[in-house]
């Protein structure tokens, strides 16, 4: 059988759809399709083992362009002989599904991450939403990747409930427990890190990872971070990822604090994260909107207290005074209280930490989620009699 999965961008097969890929590869065969690679990013990535086809897609809105792609899709669709189509993203998702039905395509599924339209207001979020609509109504299954999103999906009557399944407790790919470990290995690198970065050992280190973006966050980090700095000069922020400047502007004040204060360690994308997180005390993650972040399962891996705020998925994995702390969305407030109370209490830090890695190991454990991917795969395919 032969399963097409389409993205987006280009960067979402490579860092977050690979193992599923993996996984997969020995049931079936696999075609990926996904919008054109940044250029500037274009060596941070390996070699694709996978036949792939690059179609016209972006983040943006751009209506011309997502209807050349829909009819790319078809003709890939037919050429390739597909049984199922899986998209991930929203606009991958509406392209994908549409292209999906006029190609006649047996099996559809769309992955929910996240949604767009909670952070937009007007006429954008009527159009985003019934993008959505849409888009859940052309696929067969619809897999939220949380329970919060599930519930969402229901709640506002975006697609019948029968559609919506949730795999294991969610996460799309869940995590590999065995590479996300304090081996001899990532400890060596992170020592070395330590010293390249002049970390010393009574340094308190913050780690955030993900995109430098408005919604991820991140002004309200920088600011949290800058009244904490004066009275705890041994704190420092380290930064994994890159700016997105022409999606979602973070503003330029806050790149010039990034930039110039000697506390705070930018040190852009990095295709292994182990060693970083290996070295942090605690990870803050106060984005907006997610669906299953998967950098929190990452961090609690790592024994990492993790400070998040009140939405799906974040909240799922982090229970509030457990292994983390669940703060208020969008406040710089509630992030200096979170920080300065882990910080200066120890004891209450060592038990989360105590309780991080068990609560991921029980839970999310990538070879159960997708271990039930096969069998949903398998369940339609003998639902449609291929």
């Amino acid at each position: 059988m032969k399963v097409l999965r389409v993205t987006t961008v280009p960067q979402s097969l490579h860092q977050l759809l690979k193992p599923q890929l993996d996984f997969l590869k020995s049931d079936f065969e696999i075609v990926t399709a996904a919008g054109p690679f940044d250029q500037e990013n274009i060596n941070n990535y390996g070699d694709w083992k996978y036949k792939h086809y690059e179609i016209a897609l972006s983040r943006k809105i751009t209506p011309f362009k997502d209807l050349k792609a829909v009819f790319q899709l078809y003709k890939i669709i037919k050429k390739e002989k597909v049984d199922i189509i899986h998209t991930h993203t929203p606009k991958a998702g509406l392209v994908g599904m549409l292209a999906g039905l006029l190609a006649g395509t047996k099996i559809r599924f769309h992955t929910v991450a996240g949604m767009p339209f909670v952070e937009t207001i007007g006429f954008k979020k009527k159009v985003l939403v019934a993008i959505e609509r849409l888009t859940y109504r052309l696929a067969h299954q619809v897999m939220p990747n949380s329970y919060g999103l599930l519930n969402y999906i229901i709640a506002n009557k975006l697609v019948a409930g029968k559609k919506v399944k949730i795999l294991a407790n969610g996460a799309t790919i869940g995590v590999d427990t065995d590479f996300y470990s304090r081996t001899p290995e990532v400890e060596e690198k992170s020592n070395a890190i330590r010293a390249e970065l002049n970390i010393l050992p009574d340094d308190f280190v913050c780690c955030y990872v993900g995109r430098l973006t408005k919604q991820k966050g991140v002004e309200e980090l920088l600011t949290a971070f800058a009244k904490i700095l004066p009275d705890n000069p041994k704190i420092k922020l380290i930064i994994l990822g890159r700016y997105e400047q022409h999606l979602d502007p973070i503003s330029d004040r806050f790149i010039a604090e990034i930039e110039a204060n000697p506390q705070i360690i930018h040190v852009g994308y990095k295709n292994d994260i182990r060693p970083y997180l290996a070295l942090s005390n605690l990870f803050v993650f106060p984005s907006y909107r997610e669906g299953m972040p998967n950098v929190v399962l990452q961090a609690g891996c790592y024994d990492l207290p993790c400070i998040v705020t009140d939405i799906p998925g974040s909240n799922e994995i982090i229970k509030d005074g457990y292994n983390g702390l669940i703060v208020q969305t969008k406040s710089a407030d509630a992030l200096v209280t979170a920080i300065k109370y882990l910080m200066e209490s120890e004891e209450v830090r060592k038990g989360m930490s105590d309780c991080a890695r068990s609560e991921v190991n029980r839970k999310y454990d990538r070879k159960i989620i997708l271990g039930e991917l096969k069998n949903e795969y398998y369940r339609w395919i003998h639902e449609k009699n291929l």
